[in-house]
């Protein structure tokens, strides 16, 4: 009995590593250039996602961004260091617009450089 409580425990604490598992030959990354970004997110989230549902897949790919801003119907994300040319590095902003309800209307993509 000792041994069957043992297994469905460690069955049970095994259940929250086992859902950030990622599947075999999935990229951990939205890609490597502003376009390969574009195809990722149009085959990732369709007209009328959620702001919960594009959160999630920002969060899924690591990506830093803002709340969702019920006052401005907006999140904001970047995509840091996608391609670095020396002294040049590039970023992608990608502003989510949602609308009254929390909907998502349309996103852009924006490059951003920095360097000396």
């Amino acid at each position: 009995m000792k041994s069957i409580r043992a297994l469905v425990l460690l069955a049970v604490s095994l259940i929250p590593s086992l859902a950030h598992c990622e599947h075999p030959g999935e990229e951990k990354s939205l890609g490597k250039t502003k376009e390969q970004i574009q195809v990722t997110l149009d085959q990732r989230l369709k007209k009328g996602a959620s702001a919960n549902e594009v959160l999630t897949l920002l969060n899924h790919f690591n990506v830093q961004h803002s709340e969702y801003q019920k006052d401005t119907g907006h999140v904001e994300a970047l995509v840091r260091d996608v391609q670095k040319r020396f002294p040049v590095t590039e970023s992608i902003q990608i502003v989510f617009s949602f609308d009254e309800r929390g909907k998502l209307k349309e996103y852009q993509l924006k490059s951003l450089f920095t360097g000396p």
